[in-house]
């Protein structure tokens, strides 16, 4: 999605974009195998069967995302903070377009915080299905040893498994009923509009997160899916047991590719002078602030999430620890009941949940003296 971080005037003229035309039954041309996508992508679609390259234009209309564009040659400036909420329903393009526009703002809340665990962190794979209730997927080498495929003359291999676990698992609900009335449509500006739909989505994707970080920390209700835990070698944390816990573990082809922790431990790591003072590096610490980002030590994704107790620190291999799965019938947006204008009666929700892949894919230290609290709920 074409995101436009810094408002500036964009120079185009209306022939630079080619103008659709725009049914609401295109909507139901979403891949219902595939998980939840923007509402955008439709439109993007829609523009490369029609022979449209933005990026083929002299003008900025590539830095616009396939709705802006449509929603600009169709009378709504979504630029321009004197559009109002009401602008949508002017046109008949335009009220097919809103429903997109809403979803392109709730993926967007979806990535808002800078070191945050989202939910896309945490996917490994990606499926719809067409229950709420998920069958397990389990992994199983019946030897982790790679020399294990050697064998004597007349002798077996060893198994590599694919199967059903034992259970299902039942999904998650999430949502938002979001509520505009008949004067607050009349009233407020896009702007206003944009900030109050990034935060539902904002709400939304930590509440996906949450539940992806407990099914990686408590399992999926499989014997033995839960996370392995060990702890520090004394009462503080100290760069080796960062070192361990990275390395240490992740062994037979897994990687830790991610580090959870919560906020506060990763502001006492950046500021131990005496036991990180690798990160203390000027490298790290000029990087930091120029511009508020955090080096990716070790060359590992660094996150945050309220959830993880104190002085806790887990990682995982996101390219094979989690499962994620969402209701085929589930669908983020009520285009209808948007394009019929009942804002006051639209509800944004989500069935969806996670299994555990393969459980050597993640581990968890925490500090010697605390007793471990568990996950955060």
């Amino acid at each position: 999605m074409s995101v436009l971080k810094k408002k500036r005037k964009l120079r185009f003229k209306p022939s630079d974009i080619k103008k659709l035309s725009l049914e609401k039954e295109m909507y139901k041309e979403l891949d219902s195998n595939k998980c939840a996508v923007p509402l955008s992508k439709i439109i993007e679609r829609l523009e490369e069967k029609s022979g449209f390259d933005p990026f083929d234009q002299k003008s900025d209309v590539g830095l616009m995302n396939p709705v802006d564009r449509q929603l600009l040659i169709n009378g709504v400036d979504v630029f321009n903070s004197a559009t109002l909420v009401d602008d949508f329903f002017k046109t008949n393009n335009s009220t097919i377009l809103f429903p997109a526009f809403i979803s392109d703002q709730i993926y967007l809340g979806m990535g808002l915080g800078q070191m945050e665990l989202s939910v896309e962190d945490l996917k490994a794979s990606s499926q719809k299905i067409s229950s709420t209730a998920i069958e397990k997927i389990g992994i199983d080498f019946e030897k982790e040893d790679v020399d294990a495929a050697t064998v004597g003359q007349g002798g077996s291999f060893p198994s590599a498994t694919i199967e059903l676990k034992t259970g299902a698992v039942s999904m998650k609900k999430v949502g938002r009923k979001m509520v505009i009335s008949y004067e607050a449509a009349r009233r407020v500006n896009i702007d206003i509009l944009k900030i109050y739909l990034q935060r539902i989505g904002y709400r939304l994707g930590q509440q996906m997160a949450q539940e992806g970080l407990r099914v990686l920390v408590e399992g999926d209700e499989t014997n033995g899916s839960a996370i392995s835990t060990s702890y520090t070698k004394t009462n503080e944390w100290k760069y080796a047991d960062v070192i361990r816990l990275i390395f240490g573990n992740f062994k037979k082809g897994q990687t830790a590719t991610t580090v959870v922790l919560n906020n506060e431990f990763l502001l006492n790591i950046l500021t131990d002078e005496t036991n990180f003072k690798q990160f203390q590096s000027l490298n790290i610490a000029e990087k930091f602030i120029t511009s508020g980002e955090i080096q990716g030590f070790f060359g590992r994704a660094w996150k945050t999430s309220e959830y993880v107790p104190d002085n806790t620190m887990i990682a995982f291999d996101k390219t094979s620890c989690l499962s994620y799965f969402e209701e085929a019938k589930s669908s983020l947006i009520e285009t209808d009941k948007i394009i019929d204008k009942q804002l006051e009666q639209t509800v944004i929700s989500l069935n969806f949940g996670f299994t555990k892949l393969y459980q050597s894919a993640c581990f968890q230290k925490a500090l010697k003296t605390t007793p471990y609290e568990g996950f955060r709920k």
